[in-house]
């Protein structure tokens, strides 16, 4: 029998916070416990995404203490959520700019952002796109990220237009030649 990979329920729960918030989907559908507030409207999703922020933030800097990665989603998908929260006006953790740099310094050393190393930008492309949706970059101060980041973003596209899937595993058990 097929030992089934362990997951870490933090790990999941964080990316599942971090997507809500970023869509403000589930959020909008909330209600007060005491019923003060109607279904779906914008006092409820403020609340719930108030509520979830602490968390949101204690899991991203405890992420980034730890693994000292963007991990390809963990990372970007949390700042992406952080970012349009602050967007909305809701009050963010003070660590959220600092988080904001560490993340772009990261992913543009780890493509050699300067020697534009096609075969790095191509390998390290889901970290990228998902910086650059992630928002957040006005935080860097070394140059303009968002024309660096969508430069490797470009550079590790294939002649005929794909991106080859990425993945933590080697290949991710698919054949070389499989794109995304």
């Amino acid at each position: 029998m097929r030992k089934q990979p362990q997951t870490n329920s933090a790990l999941v729960s964080l990316l599942s916070v971090g997507a809500g918030l970023a869509a403000f989907g589930a959020a909008s559908w909330a209600q007060a416990e005491d019923g003060a507030e109607p279904r779906g409207s914008e006092a409820a999703a403020r609340r719930v995404v108030r509520q979830a922020l602490p968390y949101l933030a204690q899991q991203t800097g405890a992420w980034i203490e730890e693994k000292k990665c963007t991990s390809c989603h963990q990372v970007p998908h949390a700042l992406w959520a952080m970012n349009a929260a602050r967007a909305a006006g809701n009050e963010t953790d003070g660590r959220l700019a600092e988080w904001n740099r560490w993340a772009v310094d990261f992913v543009l050393r780890g493509t050699g952002d300067a020697d534009g190393n096609a075969e790095r930008a191509r390998v390290r492309g889901d970290e990228i796109y998902q910086m650059l949706l992630a928002g957040g970059r006005s935080d860097y101060s070394e140059g303009r990220a968002d024309e660096r980041l969508l430069k490797l973003l470009l550079l590790g596209q294939q002649p005929d237009g794909l991106w080859h899937g990425q993945g933590q595993l080697p290949d991710q058990n698919r054949s070389k030649s499989r794109d995304a």
